[in-house]
């Protein structure tokens, strides 16, 4: 049976700055006199293993870049089932789905004992209304999450049971490359189950996709612990080559 070594981080250095980085204060800085021109302030919060950030009909209040740990966020549907619609990694910003109507659609769930920054939305908005950098940034951060969820639709639409399992694997390992950890080397955090709602697949899919990819020699899978084997039979099998690419 094949190994598969826990995730390993790397450099410290290779980890991605906060989205406000240069811009957001400590909570202690409390007396807006003290603050420098075009700063705000933020507040660290604890968020455990299963604690809701926040609910779908709760009010825009804050935006919250994650720290340490990891989310999900989920929507639910007609019929009373959980849509996943995403994940959240250090670096991310949640909170973003009410810019608009000023109330979250989605809820957001911690997959483990977490950290985020808290930033209170409307002293950020005036503070981008004051900075064009700042403003330029929070664009880029809207435009990221409304690829994000083309990407989705495009990857429910398109492609089959594997093909999804592929994708999304690729897409995991890409963003822990960015953090700095290893590529291909890594525990999921969210359960198969989750990653079903997101891929709309059923949770006995999902299970027997990572088990034909274990088979084949592609991947080793034990559990939630997953160590990429084959990284060009994976890009192939996901259209991500040149002789396999499609429109997603």
């Amino acid at each position: 049976m094949l190994s598969v070594p826990k995730a390993r981080p790397i450099p410290l250095l290779a980890r991605p700055m906060c989205a406000f980085e240069g811009y957001c204060r400590p909570v202690a800085a409390q007396r807006k006199e003290i603050l420098e021109p075009g700063t705000f302030v933020c507040a660290r919060r604890l968020v455990k293993h299963g604690e809701l950030l926040f609910c779908a009909g709760d009010d825009l209040h804050s935006i919250y870049t994650v720290k340490a740990g990891s989310f999900k966020s989920s929507v639910t549907l007609e019929d009373g089932r959980e849509q996943v619609t995403g994940f959240y990694l250090p670096g991310d910003v949640a909170g973003l789905d009410a810019v608009g109507s000023r109330r979250h659609v989605s809820t957001v769930t911690a997959l483990e004992h977490s950290d985020v920054c808290t930033v209170e939305y409307s002293a950020f908005e005036e503070e981008c209304g004051r900075n064009t950098d700042l403003a330029r940034r929070f664009s880029r951060l809207m435009s990221n999450e409304i690829a994000a969820g083309q990407g989705l639709i495009s990857l429910l639409g398109l492609m089959s049971a594997e093909e999804r399992v592929v994708t999304f694997l690729l897409g995991f390992s890409t963003r822990l490359l960015a953090l700095g950890y290893s590529p291909s080397e890594f525990h999921l955090r969210m359960t198969r189950e989750d990653i079903g709602d997101y891929l709309g697949l059923k949770l006995e899919t999902v299970s027997r996709a990572l088990s034909g990819l274990h088979d084949r020699g592609i991947l080793a899978v034990a559990g939630r612990e997953i160590a990429i084997r084959d990284l060009e039979e994976l890009k192939r099998l996901s259209g991500n080559t040149p002789a396999g690419r499609r429109t997603r």
